[in-house]
């Protein structure tokens, strides 16, 4: 007896998920730290200020950095004396 031909389409497996690597965008505070140069303690002491805090948010009870906008925060924050170092 010949087999019959399927009349379905057929299968295309999926694009594997570890084909492309996902990059956060979030870091952890030591990042945040290494990243400006400053102690875990300056940043975990910016974060919690309540006036202008360090930009995060937290996660899981972790905090977690946006390093853009942690660059924007400095920026806005930084003074500039008008006098080279």
């Amino acid at each position: 007896m010949p087999l019959k031909k399927s009349k379905m389409a057929p299968i295309v497996p999926l694009p594997s998920r570890t084909a492309k690597k996902h990059e956060s965008k979030w870091i952890t505070q030591t990042e945040v730290a290494k990243r400006l140069g400053v102690s875990n303690s300056w940043v975990s002491t910016h974060t919690s200020q309540p006036i202008d805090p360090i930009p995060h948010r937290r996660l899981l009870g972790k905090l977690q950095y946006d390093f853009e906008k942690v660059e924007e925060w400095v920026n806005k924050n930084s003074e500039y004396t008008g006098m080279e170092a």
